[in-house]
């Protein structure tokens, strides 16, 4: 998988992979976090060696995807230091409609 693309969404002219959902019209936060399969959130959860289920490593913590079940493809996206706070896709979404004063609405309605 040369182009590293998951799942995506596209508006307008056809990516040069030719991947993704084409939609009509740009789409609100809702559409665009189910339509570029971004629905989910992260948890942080303790780090050990599989080998030594007791030996934990407490200066770096797993980010993990809560729709996938233990030991899934997939499932663990990154390793992190324990302050990390990670920022969810609904809030990040969130960020970008508040700073481009966005609500619901699609941006060729405003």
């Amino acid at each position: 998988m040369a182009h590293n693309i998951g799942e995506m969404f596209y508006c307008g002219r056809q990516p040069w992979h030719t991947l993704g959902n084409r939609l009509e019209q740009p789409a609100t936060l809702e559409e665009a976090l189910s339509e570029g399969g971004l629905d989910w959130e992260v948890k942080l959860a303790p780090l050990a060696l599989a080998e030594e289920g007791e030996s934990r490593a407490p200066q770096r913590m797993a980010v993990v995807r809560q729709d996938r079940l233990p030991g899934a493809p997939g499932r663990v996206i990154g390793v992190v230091h324990p302050e990390f706070k990670p920022l969810q896709n609904r809030d990040a979404g969130l960020l970008f409609d508040n700073l481009f004063g966005i609500t619901t609405v699609r941006l060729n309605e405003r």
